[in-house]
């Protein structure tokens, strides 16, 4: 009860097993409600964010700073289409200037402002039969963070190191290294997990299937994965799928990867806490994206709290500071009282919007 009345969803209370640890030990973990009252508004509040929501404009910067990323071809949309050379790329036709001639191409087409794996397509075959495939991507307009973002982005499907398709190869697997870019200069990696997709996904996302398995930032060995809680929350240490045991294994490139990462975060002093998505080739390391609105569950499951007595000081310098003790038992249950109600017929009604004069 005093876990609930501090914050916590019963959700979370199961997935941090926050009943088997002491109250001292509850409050270093970062709640839903505190991640995005708290610690969004304040640290990540300026605008660079929204060049890392906007997948087109973000290409151009990555691109500009010489970041290794994948080749992108363009931005489709029936009006605002447009090649990376200022081309029109509005129908089916504008595409043929893009694959070489005769050849088949495997390209990946995503929303510009896409989230969490949404929506993401893949085409493989010749341009020919292309204009199927684009009647079936749909709205080529959507809403995402509270804004419109119009057009799909075309990239060339990248190719993941051979230790890593071994372990699963439904999709492109992605590092994923969060980073924090203080006001001294300093820039820390406060976690790093690999996302293995399962089978039939198209994308690595935890919240759709994928497992989260914990990366040691300092030696890039594998910990254990685990499934998101509406999967059951399981631990493996052995794909489920491919049964290749993975824990103790080495991400190739680590050192290039969390390079990469420090040198793209440097660059975003405006938004200091980023979670980069990253695939490793067989080249090296490939930055897709970053998020400045990145998935705390799936990172702060394998540890012990993301507040940490260094964190709640580096906090401090943002005018930040979380309680270092759940709420007395009293308190407690009011709040958890004061919740239901509010999620209630009664509350949602009562907290309807009256009319405007």
């Amino acid at each position: 009860m005093r876990v609930l009345g501090s914050g916590f969803k019963s959700s979370e209370y199961e997935l941090y097993r926050l009943g088997d640890r002491t109250p001292e030990a509850c409050v270093r973990f970062m709640n839903h409600r505190q991640l995005h009252r708290l610690y969004r508004t304040h640290v990540n509040q300026g605008g660079q964010k929204h060049i890392l929501e906007d997948k087109w404009l973000s290409h151009f910067v990555f691109a500009g700073l010489g970041i290794p990323t994948p080749e992108t071809l363009g931005l489709y949309h029936p009006v605002f289409g447009r090649t990376v050379s200022e081309e029109a790329l509005t129908t089916e036709r504008d595409f043929v200037g893009l694959a070489p001639p005769g050849g088949e191409v495997d390209w990946i087409f995503k929303p510009r402002g896409g989230q969490q794996g949404e929506q993401i397509h893949r085409f493989c075959g010749t341009v020919d039969n292309l204009g199927a495939f684009l009647e079936r991507l749909g709205n080529t307009t959507r809403r995402y963070y509270g804004t419109r973002y119009d057009g799909w982005i075309v990239q060339q499907r990248l190719q993941q190191h051979a230790d890593l398709q071994k372990i699963n190869s439904s999709c492109i697997n992605c590092v994923r290294i969060v980073t924090f870019h203080d006001t001294s200069g300093t820039i820390t990696v406060d976690f790093s997990i690999l996302r293995l997709g399962t089978a039939g996904s198209m994308a690595d996302n935890w919240y759709k299937g994928s497992l989260s398995v914990h990366v040691d930032p300092d030696t890039g060995r594998m910990g254990q994965g685990v499934s998101c809680p509406t999967s059951g929350s399981r631990w493996y240490q052995v794909h489920p799928d491919s049964k290749v045991h993975f824990t103790g294994t080495r991400v190739p490139y680590w050192e290039d990867c969390v390079e990469l990462s420090r040198r793209v975060a440097a660059n975003f002093s405006g938004t200091p806490s980023v979670g980069w998505d990253i695939v490793v080739t067989p080249e090296g390391p490939v930055l897709v994206e970053g998020n400045a609105n990145w998935g705390l569950e799936s990172v702060q499951i394998h540890s012990d709290g993301y507040l940490t007595d260094p964190v709640r000081e580096r906090l401090k310098t943002y005018d930040l500071e979380f309680p270092d003790q759940l709420r007395r038992l009293p308190a407690a249950v009011f709040a958890v009282l004061l919740n239901h109600l509010r999620r209630s017929r009664f509350g949602r009604r009562w907290n309807r919007p009256g009319p405007v004069f």
